[in-house]
């Protein structure tokens, strides 16, 4: 398997290389658009790699899915240059 890396708009992080973990999209349809929208993703779920990810940096408190907050934060939640920048949900980039 190659390197993952992390599909929300504007982030750069990689599995190995960042403090967070990556998080495959959900298999489900419903689920996996969800993902999209809030990554700010175009296209459609049929167009989706098996092996897209998105790093925990972008779920509420920062650590991944959750019961309560089972999909990212959309990414008009958090400015471009917080993701890109030197810290994101109390971790280093």
């Amino acid at each position: 398997m190659g390197r993952r890396f992390c599909k929300y708009q504007g982030c750069s992080h990689s599995a190995g290389h960042n403090p967070c973990k990556m998080h495959r999209f959900p298999a489900d349809e419903e689920k996996a658009t969800r993902w999209m929208r809030s990554c700010n993703l175009p296209g459609v779920y049929r167009n989706l790699a098996a092996n897209s990810f998105v790093c925990s940096c972008h779920f509420e408190g920062g650590s991944g899915p959750s019961i309560e907050a089972p999909d990212p934060l959309p990414v008009n939640a958090l400015q471009v240059s917080e993701i890109s920048g030197f810290v994101l949900n109390g971790l280093s980039t």
